[in-house]
């Protein structure tokens, strides 16, 4: 349906406020994952932020300083006293996702180990994994981000909102509290600005929404206030987070926070939002397209300038890692040796690289790798890269034709070494390496030449017969 859609042509972008996690029956990440197949231009976060586990939530601002709270990932209740000796009571037990509040109930807060046993076989036996995480103790809040030009390091962050429903009982907000509540004024309120925390937790909204989406669509991010330090400590960020309810609903957590800025509404978020969407179709756009040349070889070639320095495969416009192979015949005594640079989750996107030894691209680091420009790249280019880097020792020495000034005439896979070994140390290893490759080379043929004389002999005593 999605594809038949983006075909059309009817549509210049797409409205996404698909939300539904992989766990249920509602349009989710498939949706995105269509648009994305098809370079749609839609707004809302992509495939890769989509719905990210709490684990690797707290991972990536956890690494970036922002204060996340002491977890434990079980699968079974067996040796909890143990799996869980470095948490302090209380605790609560989540799920790995975090849509929707799933599984968060009012007895998912446990004061005790005898407690926490009896909820996480329920859990477990419900959701296949417990996420036990220490219990913060203080406020609770939400706070909406979106990547926007004009405000500091590239991300909007709107006024926090605290949550009041908590100070009738209620210490955090569970799966049922959450939807049977009211959206109004009763159930929350804005955070003042000169409350110590205020700060804070706009640093933590900003680094979260930076690290986990990448500023690409929006999300909300949920906190809460340490009562024993007044710091705040990242909950989890919700991605395509719910909003442009009716007004008669009560609108969203996320629609009051816009409707509350001076500065913003909803135009203006919806205005923002499309020309997001239109930007980052754009960057999606490859750079480059393979085609073979007048040999039937192929090729890559720049769709755009590059510019030196720029960093081509691995970073925000091939966000995901890359990993780069030596292919060659095994078995050939003068193979012919080609390099791919492979997507490193493993789905089959590969770009074909040719050597040569004035090349315009490096690597940068290693084997999974970024690519960069070596210098100005042209339209139309093709794109190359010297072999002897690829750090793939499997890979055999082969003869080079590419036609540079500077040809090495045989090119010899470089084993990685430390960075305190002297050039003089590698020049001399070449050397050694091209002497040895020359001599068999001249013994190979030497062997043809006499199969050849042996085989022409045989069929010339046959003759005179």
């Amino acid at each position: 349906m999605v594809r038949e859609l983006v075909t059309s042509g009817k549509y210049d972008l797409f409205f996404n406020l698909c939300d539904g996690g992989r766990d249920e029956k509602r349009a989710g990440v498939d949706v995105v994952q269509a648009l994305e197949e098809m370079n749609a231009a839609f707004t809302g976060s992509d495939s890769h932020s989509f719905e990210p586990s709490k684990i690797d939530m707290k991972l990536m601002v956890g690494s970036s300083g922002v204060r996340v709270p002491n977890f434990v990932l079980l699968e079974n209740a067996e040796s909890l006293a143990k799996k869980c000796r470095h948490l302090r009571f209380p605790v609560i037990v989540k799920h790995l996702s975090g849509y929707a509040s799933v599984g968060i109930h009012k007895d998912n807060r446990c004061e005790n180990l005898e407690q926490l046993k009896t909820k996480v076989v329920r859990f477990v036996k419900e959701f296949n994994h417990a996420l036990v995480e220490e219990f913060i103790v203080g406020r609770e809040g939400t706070v909406l981000a979106c990547a926007d030009a004009q405000s500091p390091h590239g991300v909007k962050v709107f006024r926090p909102l605290m949550f009041h429903f908590l100070d009738s009982g209620d210490d955090f907000a569970y799966f049922d509290k959450k939807w049977t509540m009211e959206c109004n004024e009763k159930a929350y309120g804005f955070l003042p600005a000169e409350d110590p925390a205020y700060a804070g937790i706009i640093d933590m909204a900003r680094n979260a929404y930076r690290n986990i989406m990448s500023c690409v669509g929006y999300g909300r991010v949920d906190f809460r206030i340490d009562d024993k330090n007044g710091e705040p400590v990242f909950l989890e960020i919700n991605p395509n987070c719910g909003m442009w309810y009716s007004e008669k609903d009560g609108g969203d957590f996320a629609d009051v926070m816009v409707k509350g800025d001076p500065t913003w509404n909803h135009e203006r978020f919806l205005q923002n939002a499309i020309s997001r969407a239109l930007r980052e179709q754009a960057a999606r756009k490859p750079w480059y397209f393979i085609s073979h040349d007048k040999h039937g070889q192929f090729s890559t070639r720049a769709s755009r300038n590059v510019p030196a320095g720029k960093c081509l495969f691995g970073d925000a416009v091939h966000p995901i890692p890359v990993v780069s192979r030596a292919l060659f015949k095994v078995g050939e005594d003068s193979p012919s040796v080609g390099c791919v640079v492979c997507r490193a989750d493993g789905i089959h996107e590969a770009v074909a690289i040719r050597h040569s030894c004035e090349p315009n691209m490096q690597f940068v680091h290693g084997r999974t790798l970024l690519f960069a420009a070596k210098r100005n790249i042209n339209v139309g280019e093709e794109l190359t890269v010297d072999y002897a880097t690829l750090r793939d020792e499997a890979m055999p020495h082969f003869a080079c034709g590419c036609g540079t000034k500077n040809c090495r005439s045989v090119i010899f896979a470089v084993p990685a070494m430390p960075r305190t070994v002297e050039v003089k140390t590698m020049r001399k290893m070449l050397r050694e390496k091209k002497r040895i490759w020359v001599k068999e080379k001249v013994d190979r043929e030497a062997e043809q030449l006499l199969r050849k004389k042996a085989a022409g002999g045989g069929s010339g005593g046959g003759s005179h017969k």
